[in-house]
């Protein structure tokens, strides 16, 4: 209930029951917030996934870009 800023929530198709559930709890919560899912990744993105992990975090840093200018919703373009 306190957060302020954009969130983007991720998990991927292979992560744990309790990744998953962890980011769409996140997701749901958050005043401004989205869901990202990568296919075929498990909590390990980052290591098998870098091209959708770099584009997580374009997504990511679109929202608080958006978030600065005023947008509330923090839409990416």
């Amino acid at each position: 209930d306190d957060v302020r800023v954009p969130v983007l929530a991720a998990h991927g198709t292979e992560s744990g029951p309790h990744h998953q559930e962890t980011a769409k709890r996140l997701a749901r919560g958050a005043p401004v917030a989205q869901l990202a899912v990568v296919e075929g990744s498990d909590h390990g993105c980052h290591f098998s996934h870098p091209v959708e992990m770099a584009e997580l975090v374009r997504r990511a840093l679109a929202m608080a870009e958006a978030h600065e200018v005023g947008d509330p919703a923090g839409a990416v373009p």
